[in-house]
């Protein structure tokens, strides 16, 4: 409130930062409730344990963002995840492939995969959530049959750094790889010609016709931006872990839609923030975190999980149709 001609005025906040006000007061709430519960939650070494957990399903995030802010839905991350990080660390570790050409490769089939959504999304115009669950299970089934079920190990450090190393002593470099994503993703998606066509797109795809958008095209390079982030996750996972295996990062690409909605972003388009998704993404893995400081049954994750899917959809519902009266 401020004070004008002697009455007092609301301050009105900008609409980027109310979509992920309520994300951050949530984080803000369960971080209060777990430092009460658990002595070990504001340790400086667990604080980093949660944010290193959250890099995984961040960087996805980040990719993600872009898919939903226009409308559209993916669910081949997870498995994009999986079978880029599995074949480049194999790469370096059993073929005596350069690390950088390994890593190389890993981003170029991101980007195929990307172009292969897009293409069937956008100019075949299949439904995303059928044509993105297809390609999920085919990947996946790639996964297995070039693992044989089989974990990889022996990357070179040059490899496993980018996940495992830790910058000055104590910052790992995964944090930072996913934050120099998410200052590119906030730049594309907020401040560029490319991020105005995303939201265009998601508000109305005809309206953004009739202004001359190539709606196609626009959609190609979101799910191409997509594919680009999984695949860099799918290196630095493997990094972190220090190994590959068919199950790495399985399940995770609801995880990082419920973190996304929690963020702000709308599963109907048109409005998104990567500054909400990352802390939505983050209200997710404190909330794990949490379970497991209070040595809650690990079985009760997914139920959390499920419930805060649940009650982010309904929140978005809800949002979307307090939204739709006051127009």
């Amino acid at each position: 409130m401020t004070k004008e001609n002697g009455r007092l005025r609301q301050i009105e906040l900008p609409a980027n930062v109310k979509i992920f006000l309520p994300a951050l007061g949530a984080l803000l709430v369960v971080g209060i409730i777990a430092s009460v519960m658990s002595e070990n939650f504001l340790t400086s070494r667990n604080i980093l344990n949660v944010l290193n957990q959250a890099v995984t399903t961040g960087i996805m995030g980040v990719g993600i963002t872009f898919i939903l802010a226009c409308g559209k839905f993916d669910l081949s991350s997870a498995a994009t995840v999986c079978l880029t990080g599995m074949i480049s660390s194999d790469l370096c570790a059993n073929f005596g492939v350069h690390w950088a050409v390994a890593i190389l490769i890993a981003l170029l089939m991101g980007v195929c995969v990307g172009l292969f959504n897009g293409f069937l999304v956008a100019y075949l115009g299949l439904i995303p959530f059928i044509a993105t669950m297809g390609t999920m299970n085919m990947l996946k089934g790639l996964s297995l049959m070039y693992s044989k079920s089989l974990t990889i190990f022996g990357m070179p450090d040059a490899y496993t750094m980018w996940g495992s190393s830790r910058l000055f002593g104590f910052l790992p470099s995964g944090i930072v790889v996913s934050l120099i994503l998410y200052g590119i993703g906030f730049v594309l998606l907020s401040r560029s010609v490319f991020g105005h066509r995303i939201f265009s797109i998601g508000g109305n795809t005809e309206a953004a016709k009739l202004a001359g958008i190539n709606v196609k095209r626009t959609i190609l390079w979101a799910y191409v931006l997509a594919g680009l982030c999984y695949a860099i996750a799918g290196v630095v996972l493997t990094g972190r872990v220090g190994a590959a295996y068919p199950s790495a990062a399985e399940g995770t690409e609801l995880e990082v839609i419920a973190g996304i909605v929690i963020g702000g972003t709308a599963m109907s388009g048109g409005r998104g923030s990567h500054v909400g998704t990352w802390l939505g993404i983050l209200l997710v893995a404190l909330i794990n975190n949490a379970i497991n400081l209070l040595g809650i049954s690990a079985y009760a994750t997914k139920l959390v999980q499920g419930s805060v899917i649940l009650i982010a959809v309904i929140a978005e519902v809800l949002r979307s149709k307090a939204q739709e009266k006051r127009l």
